[in-house]
C-alpha cells in the first residue's frame, strides 16, 4: 500500500514539474529558441522556473500564449530578460 502512495506521490509531482517545464518551453518556443539551444545554465533554467512557478501573472501569461503572440510579454514576465538572452543567440 505504501509503495502505491509513494507511485502516485511521484506521478502526480511528475505531472506538475512537466506543467512548469511546459510552460517556460512554451515561452522559449514562441521566440523561437529550442530549449536544448537556450544558451543558459542548468542554475539559470531552474531560476527561471521557480520565477514561472511563483509568477503572480500567471493568468496574464496564459492569455498570452493562449493568442499565440510572439511579443508583448516583457512587461509581465519575470524570465523577460532570460528569454530575450536566448533568443539573441
Amino acid at each position: 500500500m505504501q509503495t502505491l502512495v509513494l507511485i502516485g506521490a511521484l506521478a502526480v509531482g511528475g505531472l506538475f514539474l512537466y506543467a512548469v517545464f511546459a510552460q517556460s518551453w512554451r515561452m522559449l518556443a514562441r521566440k523561437g529558441v529550442a530549449m536544448s539551444a537556450a544558451e543558459a545554465s542548468t542554475y539559470e533554467m531552474a531560476l527561471a522556473t521557480r520565477r514561472c512557478v511563483a509568477c503572480a501573472d500567471k493568468a496574464q501569461c496564459d492569455t498570452w500564449l493562449a493568442a499565440h503572440r510572439r511579443e508583448g510579454f516583457e512587461g509581465f514576465c519575470p524570465n523577460a530578460s532570460l528569454i530575450e538572452r536566448c533568443a539573441r543567440r
